[in-house]
């Protein structure tokens, strides 16, 4: 008996999931006679594959925010320079999320804000953790 066969690829990090593509599936049912138009990116998004998406960009600017927390607390960065490290590291990271899935937020989020809207402000408050503890224990403590 042979073994089983994983058909899982294994990658160099999270997949962000495409939207399947509904409209080329019904265009393959009808007649090559009849031409329609293409249905607009909203009706083919599938919320369970955007809110996977959006759980993994939240856990990568989780992630981003406690290490550009450490980082802004190891380089002792006091006052608006810390926030302005944040927002320079947060403006890096959502550029390589885009880099990565090629500039398309609509095939993954539905639009391009979504990438950005929701986690600016809750990863401050990590942010903010990070680097008061970190500042703490280097400059204060140690």
């Amino acid at each position: 008996m042979a073994p089983p066969v994983n058909k899982r690829k294994a990658g160099p990090g999270p997949v962000l999931f495409k939207q399947p593509p509904a409209a080329a599936q019904n265009r393959k049912s009808q007649s090559s006679k009849q031409k329609k138009e293409d249905p607009p990116i909203s009706e083919m998004v599938s919320p369970e594959r955007v809110a996977q998406n959006v759980n993994i960009v939240s856990t990568s600017h989780t992630l981003g925010a406690v290490v550009s927390g450490c980082g802004c607390g190891i380089l002792g960065i006091t006052g608006i320079y810390g926030f302005l490290f944040y927002i320079c590291c947060f403006v890096v990271l959502a550029g390589f999320l885009l880099l990565r899935i090629g500039f398309k937020g609509e095939q993954f989020f539905g639009s391009n804000a979504a990438l950005v809207s929701n986690t600016l402000s809750g990863g401050i408050a990590t942010f903010i953790l990070a680097w008061t503890l970190t500042y703490g224990m280097v400059y204060i403590y140690g």
